[in-house]
C-alpha cells in the first residue's frame, strides 16, 4: 500500500474536499442537507489504492442496499417500514467489509426518506447523491494529488 502524501497532506485532502463539497452543497439543489458533504468524507483516504476500493464498494453497496430496500419495502406491511431502518443499524453494527456497511446503510437512510419523498425520491435521491458524492472525492483527491507535489517542487 503506497501512500501519495505524508499524513499530514492527507488532513489537507480531507480539509480542502470537505470545504468544496459544503461549497458545493451551497450552490446545488440539495433535498438531503448531509449528502453531498458526508458521502465524500466516507471514501477519502490518504491512499488512492484504499480510496479506489471504497469507491467502488461504495457505489455496488448502495445499489445493492436499494434493491434489498425496496424487495423488503413490497413484501412488508407497511406498519413494519419503521424496523427496516432499525435493523440496517444492527447491519450496519456487525458488518466487518466496508461493502456490507453501505448495503445496510442505505437500509436506515431509505428508511427515513421515504416516510418524505416516497419510495422513488428516495431511491432517485440516494442513488445519485452518493455517486455523485464519492466520484466528486475520487476527482477532486486525483487533481488534489497531481497539484501538491507540483506546488512544493515550486516553493523549493
Amino acid at each position: 500500500m503506497i501512500s501519495l502524501l505524508p499524513e499530514q497532506n492527507g488532513r489537507y485532502v480531507r480539509f480542502y474536499a470537505y470545504r468544496l463539497s459544503f461549497a458545493l452543497q451551497n450552490f446545488v439543489i440539495c433535498h438531503v442537507q448531509c449528502g453531498l458533504v458526508l458521502r465524500p468524507m466516507s471514501v477519502i483516504l490518504p491512499s488512492m489504492e484504499d480510496m479506489h476500493y471504497r469507491v467502488r464498494k461504495r457505489i455496488v453497496g448502495n445499489i445493492a442496499g436499494v434493491i434489498c430496500f425496496t424487495v423488503l419495502y413490497f413484501l412488508l406491511p407497511s406498519s413494519i417500514y419503521a424496523y427496516i431502518g432499525i435493523l440496517g443499524g444492527i447491519g450496519v453494527g456487525f458488518s466487518a467489509k466496508y461493502g456490507w456497511q453501505a448495503v445496510f446503510n442505505t437500509f436506515g437512510a431509505l428508511a427515513i426518506a421515504a416516510e418524505t419523498y416516497g419510495l422513488q425520491g428516495a431511491v432517485s435521491l440516494r442513488v445519485s447523491q452518493n455517486v455523485f458524492g464519492v466520484v466528486f472525492a475520487l476527482a477532486f483527491c486525483v487533481i488534489f494529488y497531481w497539484f501538491m507535489p507540483k506546488k512544493k517542487r515550486k516553493v523549493r
